[in-house]
């Protein structure tokens, strides 16, 4: 057996145990899933009770006990990954990186400049435990393999933030602009809060407003 190992960030390791889960998630793949085995149920020509079929034999079945069969079977659940993890994979994607290159050194100069997130990325792929770091591996390792569709990405928290100013009229906020950069506006209306451009993530506000994140609020779904 070849034994492949690839040093990552903070020095650990990618071995043969990555590669050969990713493997079977691989081949589980290219079988049908079973909502694909759903929409072909689905899409079976159905026949009348005096449709004849020549020279066939024909054993009728209600489709709806089918299906309801087919959404009983357990479906291997995908792995989660961030919002910044696509983001991550999206900015290399067209690169036509190795895999030990999608893990190089995510500290360098270069590697902070080619991808502005990349401090938050680690953190959430490193600062954990060791089980849980093999987990976010494995799911990182599923993502720049197999594309987004065989992860799940994990929602944001979303936040919006008011600037105290109490001699104002109305209501000092951040919000993003057209260009997707985050700035100091002003709102008049009681009910900003439900803007989206005001909704922003917590890199978002971190970003170049670090001081203002003690003003944060979570934005309730």
């Amino acid at each position: 057996m070849v034994v492949i190992i690839m040093r990552c960030g903070f020095g650990l390791l990618l071995t043969t145990t990555i590669l050969l889960r990713l493997g079977t998630t691989a081949t589980r793949r290219k079988q049908m899933n079973k909502q694909e085995a759903i929409e072909k149920i689905k899409n079976i020509e159905t026949l009348n009770i005096n449709d004849i079929i020549a020279g066939q034999s024909v054993d009728m079945v209600i489709k709806n006990q089918v299906l309801d069969i087919i959404n009983q079977i357990d479906e291997p659940q995908k792995p989660k990954v961030p919002q910044v993890a696509v983001e991550f994979y999206e900015r290399y994607k067209d690169d036509n990186l190795v895999l030990g290159e999608w893990f190089g050194d995510f500290y360098s100069n270069e590697a902070i400049e080619e991808f502005p997130r990349m401090d938050e990325l680690t953190k959430w792929l490193y600062d954990n435990d060791n089980e849980t770091n093999r987990q976010r591996e494995f799911a990182l390792v599923t993502l720049v393999t197999l594309g987004i569709d065989a992860v799940e990405v994990e929602k944001e928290k979303l936040y919006t933030v008011e600037l105290p100013n109490p001699n104002a009229g109305g209501y000092v906020v951040l919000c993003k602009t057209g260009d997707g950069r985050v700035s100091i506006a002003f709102a008049n209306t009681g009910r900003w809060q439900g803007v989206k451009n005001v909704q922003l993530t917590e890199a978002e506000i971190k970003q170049d407003f670090d001081w203002a994140w003690q003003f944060a609020k979570e934005v309730d779904e």
